[in-house]
């Protein structure tokens, strides 16, 4: 691009010829600087399609004026390299290197209200201003780049789909025109007026005289040199030489002339087939290349297409969906984020990241996605789980696995119910088989049918200690029965904590599955041959100690209450006797 009458330095090629980095060249739109290193450099008197210029002189000027700033910071170490604050983003690439990466020159990158541009066209591309420089994600970067190649050669293809002026056809025009003026226009030469009639003229008047002479001569000789003789000889050399001229001379100069003019009209006419071809080449050359545009036209645009093609193909099977668009402006906001929470970030850095974000919720929320789980106030874990972009289907999806987990806990909640109803109905025949007396066995059994087992046991202590010791024997003589009815005191029991997550049932399943051998009876054969245990298809809790010390240690880490872990112990098989023994060995 020529530079402006007047401003023949562009202020970033200067720069780069002094040894500044590409990347550390930046424009502060607030002051309308040129940037280096993200602090002022100068403010350009000339700004044309995004490139900034200025006179030779005032660069100089403001070279000069940096290195001396630099200078009296003596901190050792040049600024250039550097962004602002010393800060540099992770994850993010430099839109202007990454362009020249791409081919294109620094004269064709510009910048123009906030955006990157290429040939004066807009890079549309999710960009986050980092002091003075534009940054973006890979994924933004190539995004943008697509788009701008796709319209850049959509733009050639429509601007090129009218033929150029061939060069060649106005040429073939007057040359047709001039074979028409010249076959409808005959030029008619007069022959007597020729260089070659004047010529055999002149040759003829000198044979003639010199016949005349020799005439004279032979008759002058003979006496007659007076004589009419002398003049008829004269008379009719002359004629003679004048048929010669008519009959001879006159009928060859027509001749070469017309066959001069045929000769010239053939010329012309042969010049017809070159222009034709060289016409021709150039129309075919000029549709070759808007071909080749076209076919890379419809080659980028098809891997675009395949890409969102592949992306919806993933929706199906994931539940989510993005735009490239939305895609990158999700990634340049995870990149903000992640920026922000980087240790070391001071207040002012995480301000600016901050605001930069909130324009990109705002393109975000532009495209119709809900930002709502994608704010402020959210971490980057938090956004990166928020589920955004989930399609209809994946919605369903969502509310079908809820639906399953919620009629799964209802299940486990009504097997727990059933088992522990059933385990508190066999534990209170038990303690209501024990009681002797009838009269306050019947009392228990109103007791225990209006307020449960724990309310009737309570009773019988306080009325009746005979009873309630012969209830209590009653439990004692299964401690399943017994853990059980203990368990349902303790639990209704104000303030008792109650364990979260797995239920003792799951954890009971748990753990019997973990520590469950095969019980084998007798020998059989395998395929090889070779006598092996038979095994039964049933299994037993283990009776290894070093394994049953494991299971004590894995149902203990359930963190369950105790009445809960010791009805689980119990269940697994575990006697009081064993259960005792191993608390011993845990004090705490």
């Amino acid at each position: 691009m020529a530079a402006p009458s007047g401003y023949g330095t562009s202020v970033r090629d200067a720069l780069i010829s002094k040894g500044v980095k590409n990347s550390d060249i930046g424009y502060n739109a607030n002051n309308g600087y040129i940037t280096v290193g993200g602090s002022d450099f100068m403010k350009p008197s000339k700004v044309l399609n995004g490139v900034s210029y200025d006179t030779s002189n005032n660069f100089n000027n403001a070279w000069g004026n940096y290195n001396n700033n630099i200078a009296k910071k003596n901190t050792g170490t040049s600024t250039v390299g550097t962004t602002a604050s010393g800060y540099t983003p992770t994850g993010m690439v430099g839109v202007r290197d990454q362009l020249q990466t791409s081919g294109y020159s620094p004269s064709s990158i510009g910048y123009n209200n906030g955006m990157a541009t290429v040939n004066n066209q807009p890079f549309n591309a999710p960009t986050v201003n980092v002091g003075g420089s534009l940054y973006t994600t890979p994924s933004g970067y190539n995004q943008g780049l697509s788009n701008y190649r796709i319209n850049d050669l959509q733009n050639q293809v429509y601007n090129g789909s009218s033929m150029p002026t061939n060069p060649y056809t106005s040429q073939l025009d007057q040359q047709i025109a001039a074979l028409q003026s010249l076959a409808q226009n005959q030029q008619f030469t007069d022959p007597y007026s020729t260089p070659q009639y004047a010529a055999y003229q002149a040759q003829s008047d000198r044979r003639a005289n010199q016949g005349i002479r020799a005439q004279q001569e032979a008759l002058g000789s003979s006496g007659f040199g007076r004589s009419t003789m002398l003049s008829d000889r004269a008379g009719a050399i002359q004629n003679q030489e004048q048929e010669y001229l008519e009959t001879q001379v006159i009928p060859q100069i027509i001749a070469a002339e017309q066959a001069r003019q045929q000769q010239q009209y053939n010329n012309m006419l042969s010049l017809l087939n070159p222009l034709q071809s060289q016409q021709a080449y150039a129309d075919n050359r000029y549709q070759t290349e808007l071909g080749n545009k076209y076919n890379a036209l419809n080659a980028i645009t098809a891997e675009q297409q395949r890409g969102m093609d592949n992306s919806r193909a993933d929706a199906a099977l994931t539940g989510s969906y993005l735009t490239p668009q939305q895609q990158a402006l999700i990634d340049t906001l995870y990149s903000l984020k992640t920026q922000a929470e980087t240790k070391g970030v001071t207040k002012d850095q995480r301000t600016a990241l901050s605001s930069q974000a909130d324009g990109i919720r705002n393109q975000l929320q532009a495209t119709g996605l809900d930002i709502s789980k994608l704010g402020a106030n959210t971490s980057l874990a938090q956004a990166q789980q928020s589920g955004v972009g989930r399609t209809l289907a994946g919605r369903q999806l969502d509310l079908t696995a809820q639906n399953q987990q919620f009629n799964q806990n209802l299940d486990t909640r009504k097997q727990n119910t059933s088992e522990k109803q059933y385990a508190e109905q066999f534990a209170y025949q038990k303690a209501r088989d024990a009681i002797s007396d009838k009269q306050w066995q019947a009392k228990f059994d109103e007791d225990v049918r209006q307020n449960g087992l724990s309310y009737g046991l309570q009773q019988l202590s306080q009325q009746n200690d005979q009873a309630y010791r012969q209830a209590q024997l009653g439990l004692a003589q299964d401690d399943n029965s017994r853990a059980w009815a203990q368990l349902d005191y303790e639990q209704s029991q104000p303030g008792t904590t109650k364990a979260s997550g797995l239920t003792p049932s799951q954890v009971l399943d748990s753990v019997k599955s973990l520590y469950s051998e095969p019980i084998y009876n007798g020998t059989e054969y395998d395929a090889s041959g070779n006598e092996v245990p038979k095994d039964t298809g049933k299994t037993k809790v283990t009776t290894d100690p070093a394994k049953r010390k494991e299971m004590f240690e894995t149902v203990i880490d359930y963190g369950l209450s105790d009445a809960e872990t010791n009805q689980i112990l119990l269940s697994l098989g575990m006697t009081k006797k064993e259960i005792d023994n191993y608390l011993k060995q845990y004090p705490n």
